[in-house]
Protein backbone atom coordinates (compact mmCIF):
# COMPACT_ATOMS: atom_id res chain seq x y z
CA UNK A 1 0.00 0.00 0.00
CA UNK A 2 1.41 3.48 -1.05
CA UNK A 3 0.87 5.96 1.44
CA UNK A 4 2.84 8.91 0.35
CA UNK A 5 1.31 12.28 0.81
CA UNK A 6 1.96 15.33 -1.55
CA UNK A 7 1.27 18.86 -0.27
CA UNK A 8 1.97 22.06 -2.62
CA UNK A 9 2.31 25.41 -0.36
CA UNK A 10 3.10 29.10 -1.85
CA UNK A 11 6.68 28.41 -1.90
CA UNK A 12 6.90 24.68 -1.80
CA UNK A 13 6.41 20.99 -2.26
CA UNK A 14 6.33 19.03 1.13
CA UNK A 15 6.32 14.87 0.38
CA UNK A 16 5.80 12.74 3.17
CA UNK A 17 5.69 8.95 2.73
CA UNK A 18 8.77 6.15 2.43
CA UNK A 19 11.88 7.32 1.01
CA UNK A 20 11.36 5.00 -1.99
CA UNK A 21 7.33 6.24 -2.55
CA UNK A 22 9.34 9.85 -2.77
CA UNK A 23 11.98 8.73 -5.16
CA UNK A 24 9.35 7.11 -7.40
CA UNK A 25 6.98 9.90 -6.77
CA UNK A 26 10.03 12.52 -8.03
CA UNK A 27 10.81 10.41 -10.76
CA UNK A 28 7.57 9.92 -12.43
CA UNK A 29 6.89 13.92 -12.03
CA UNK A 30 10.28 14.24 -13.46
CA UNK A 31 9.20 13.53 -16.78
CA UNK A 32 6.18 16.68 -16.36
CA UNK A 33 8.26 19.25 -14.71
CA UNK A 34 11.83 20.67 -14.82
CA UNK A 35 11.53 22.89 -11.74
CA UNK A 36 9.75 23.09 -8.67
CA UNK A 37 8.46 26.28 -9.29
CA UNK A 38 6.37 24.78 -12.58
CA UNK A 39 4.80 22.54 -10.51
CA UNK A 40 4.00 24.53 -8.11
CA UNK A 41 2.77 27.27 -10.22
CA UNK A 42 0.82 23.88 -12.16
CA UNK A 43 -1.56 22.95 -8.92
CA UNK A 44 -5.34 23.23 -9.45
CA UNK A 45 -7.06 26.32 -7.81
CA UNK A 46 -9.42 24.68 -5.23
CA UNK A 47 -13.20 25.97 -5.33
CA UNK A 48 -14.99 26.07 -2.46
CA UNK A 49 -18.06 23.61 -2.42
CA UNK A 50 -20.51 25.60 -0.47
Amino acid sequence: MVSINIILKENAVVLQGRAWEIRAKLKQYQNKYTYIREWIDDKPERTSAR
